[in-house]
């Protein structure tokens, strides 16, 4: 998704966009969900601060591969590891299932 001028900016139009772009809602459609100003700021507010935490235990992951303290740029991979292993979103183990009857 990339942002070619400034109306891209506007959240509204952005998260509308993500919402068209996931193909659960079309351009016609008449009940396409409108976010509220406060949901707007919610969201913003939320990916912003999780970008933050990511960035943040990347960089630590980053610091302990290597062994040192100096700056260095974050790999994908210790995104990757730090989302897979520090955030697990979805673990299939702890997964409740249903037991057949």
């Amino acid at each position: 998704m990339t942002t070619n001028n400034t109306e891209d900016l506007i959240p509204s139009a952005f998260f509308n966009r993500i919402l068209l772009q996931s193909g659960q809602y079309s351009s016609s459609n008449p009940q396409q969900p409108l976010l509220q100003p406060d949901a707007e700021k919610l969201l913003v507010n939320l990916a912003s601060l999780f970008a933050q935490e990511l960035v943040s235990k990347s960089s630590s992951a980053t610091q302990r591969r290597i062994g040192t303290s100096s700056s260095t740029s974050i790999k994908e991979n210790d995104v990757n590891f730090v989302l897979k292993h520090q955030w697990p979103i979805y673990d299939r183990s702890s997964y409740n299932k249903i037991p057949e009857s």
